[in-house]
């Protein structure tokens, strides 16, 4: 092959991309100009039907057929999303009232989308159901039916909005049947989104708390510890339950270290003892029964929380003297008050409470000592 056959060929190359490049631009634009027209139009299909239900009437026969038929197609879904967003924006009660008077679409269009669809089309539907909340406050069990069919499905995005979908409905005996289906998956699916998901749940919490806590035994180790940070960020009413968890011995260990955040988050009076001996790392428990007992006696500023956290400043766990000189921290002590500690023979007990010390004067926007 000769030296010009190669540089010609190079440039055809170069010349194929470019012309590859130039088509993908239009095709692009093109499309941008359809999702607009598109948008454009479903918003103001969807106004005049607004403007109906606003005059005592309902949506006709036409308009609910014109949505069952296109909102089959991914195109005129983004639309009808785009379309929602704008009017959203402009009014928060307008697409609620128009979602409620056309439920009877959604019905029959989960029924489409759930019927082995594609993953991505079934994954993006779900996230409109969700968004908008399409069933909130009137789901059908036929709706929560197809929704429960993608609680196993493969993809985590899937499971993730038709999670959300079935929060929105505001039905906790749902939530409860979908957090079980997902907990008996063979699909692993991971704590933190189990119950950051949780609180977006429509209904009532405490009611839902309820049905989870009646519920708890029935759940897996990694659900169990999901339902107690959830309830921990959700509400501190639920201190008699959560301290009968930690004071049985059979309880696993995780949900004990959980049932211990609980109490530091919620001062309570008779978790106080057990906290302060589990903070002792007398070497026959799991190192983070130490860290996060002394994480949690931040919650609880007596002389005997603080010597036992000065006493974990010695501790041969980095988490432990790092928890404790938190913990210390946060008591708003001073390096007066703990001058024996500064003026102490070891070093990585003083380098730790220091290093806290610093970080509370730079957050203050001082200069550390």
């Amino acid at each position: 092959m000769t030296v010009e056959t190669v540089i010609y060929s190079y440039l055809a190359i170069c010349g194929a991309v470019i012309i590859f490049n130039i088509a993908s631009v239009f095709v692009l634009r093109g499309k941008e100009r359809g999702l607009h027209l598109r948008t454009a139009f479903m918003k103001e299909l969807i106004e005049n039907c607004i403007a109906d239900i606003d005059s005592g009437g309902e949506p006709d026969e036409s308009h609910l057929s014109f949505l069952e038929k296109k909102l089959r197609h991914i195109s005129y879904l983004t639309a009808f999303d785009e379309a929602l967003k704008e009017l959203k924006k402009e009014n928060e009660e307008d697409p609620e009232k128009y979602l409620k008077a056309i439920n009877p679409v959604f019905e029959k269009l989960m029924g489409y989308y759930t019927s082995g669809r594609d993953d991505i089309k079934i994954t993006y539907f779900a996230y409109v159901v969700s968004e908008y909340g399409v069933i909130t406050g009137h789901a059908t069990r036929t709706m929560l039916k197809y929704l429960f069919r993608l609680l196993d499905a493969p993809s985590i995005y899937c499971r993730e909005n038709a999670l959300h979908a079935i929060y929105s409905s505001g039905d906790t005996d749902a939530v409860l049947k979908a957090l079980k289906i997902i907990d008996k998956s063979s699909q692993f699916h991971h704590s933190k989104l189990l119950y950051d998901g949780m609180y977006n749940f429509c209904g009532n919490n405490h009611q839902l708390i309820e049905g989870l806590l009646e519920n708890f035994d029935q759940f897996s180790l990694n659900m169990q510890t999901a339902i107690l940070d959830y309830i921990r960020f959700s509400s501190g009413d639920y201190c008699e339950e959560i301290f009968a968890k930690l004071t049985d011995e059979g309880t696993d260990d995780e949900i004990r270290f959980s049932c211990i955040r609980y109490f530091g988050k919620y001062p309570y009076n008779p978790a106080y003892p057990l906290i302060l001996n589990l903070a002792e790392d007398d070497g026959q428990r799991r190192w983070e029964y130490a860290a996060i007992a002394s994480q949690s006696l931040a919650s609880y500023p007596t002389e005997h929380s603080i010597e036992i956290l000065k006493e974990n400043l010695r501790s041969r766990e980095w988490h432990v003297r790092f928890n404790a000189a938190q913990s210390l921290e946060k008591m708003g002590l001073s390096y007066i008050d703990l001058q024996d500690v500064f003026d102490g023979d070891d070093r990585f007990a003083r380098e730790m409470l220091q290093y806290r010390f610093d970080c509370r004067e730079l957050e203050k926007g001082g200069r550390p000592a």
